[in-house]
């Protein structure tokens, strides 16, 4: 499944899809510091700088499309000013799906999304032909020293989904109506209870995928230490400490990233998803 990586960051999204198994075949990012970092870990990936000025007609067709748009316009810690912030990229990234039609979208935003801007999330993308859920997985899902709350908008194409489902549960729900063709429910049923929970919903469940995160740690761990990667779950850069190099560039840079390890559990339920 190949995806590009839009306000791609330092490349959350792209190591945790990597992981799971998919390929990436671009990234747009503006910022000068997380360029160099994706320039840096994927050198043979194309890039775009400013999602503004990209027309959509130059990015590759992918099956997947991913982005942790700018948090600022609805962040509980800033102004909130919405769709009056000139950081408000959502619409330039409606625009690429629009195009390119992926069978697959996955967006990232703070908690404070889910009450300024998250319905207009959802209504563009159905507007468009797709079935979308939103999930809040916080990074102490994946075992992570700190709760860090997000959600996750899980779309997918229900045309392009509607015969593969009807195939696989004709049987199972012979008699009972129509299936429905948004696949992404169907995710939730790939995703561990332990890693994920429904907007509104306080506590984390905790079961017998336990031992089976552990691998998938184990797994991501592995490929970010050959990549040379940042780590992985938490920054090892003291937020007082002097003299280290990009020190701020580091800290703001971490500090806009996804966990990994979060977009990883996603992705896997995705590519399972997708194969049932």
């Amino acid at each position: 499944m190949k995806f590009l990586d839009l306000c791609a960051g330092i490349g959350g999204f792209s190591l945790g899809l990597e992981a799971a198994g998919m390929v990436c075949i671009g990234q747009v990012e503006i910022d000068d510091y997380c360029s160099r970092i994706l320039a840096k870990h994927w050198p043979d990936v194309q890039r775009w700088r400013d999602i503004k000025e990209l027309d959509p007609a130059e990015l590759p067709s992918a099956e997947l499309i991913c982005g942790g748009y700018p948090c600022q316009p609805f962040s509980l810690a800033g102004k909130r000013r919405g769709a009056d912030d000139d950081r408000h990229l959502w619409p330039f990234i409606s625009a690429i799906v629009r195009h390119l039609k992926p069978a697959w979208c996955l967006f990232e935003n703070v908690i404070g999304h889910v009450s300024m801007g998250l319905d207009e999330v959802l209504s563009d993308l159905e507007g468009q032909g797709y079935t979308a859920r939103p999930v809040v997985i916080p990074a102490c899902a994946v075992n992570a020293p700190h709760r860090r709350d997000r959600v996750w908008v899980i779309a997918n194409s229900a045309e392009r989904y509607r015969s593969k489902v009807k195939t696989a549960k004709s049987v199972e729900h012979q008699g009972q109506g129509e299936v429905s063709p948004g696949g992404c429910f169907g995710v939730a049923t790939f995703l561990p209870h332990s890693t994920s929970h429904s907007l509104g919903q306080s506590r984390i469940e905790t079961d017998a995928g336990e031992t089976e995160r552990a691998r998938n740690h184990h797994r991501i761990r592995e490929i970010s230490h050959a990549a040379g990667q940042w780590g992985t779950h938490k920054s090892c850069v003291d937020r007082v400490v002097a003299r280290v190099p990009y020190r701020l560039d580091r800290l703001r840079a971490l500090g806009n990233a996804v966990v990994p390890q979060v977009v990883y559990e996603i992705g896997k339920a995705i590519m399972g998803a997708a194969s049932e």
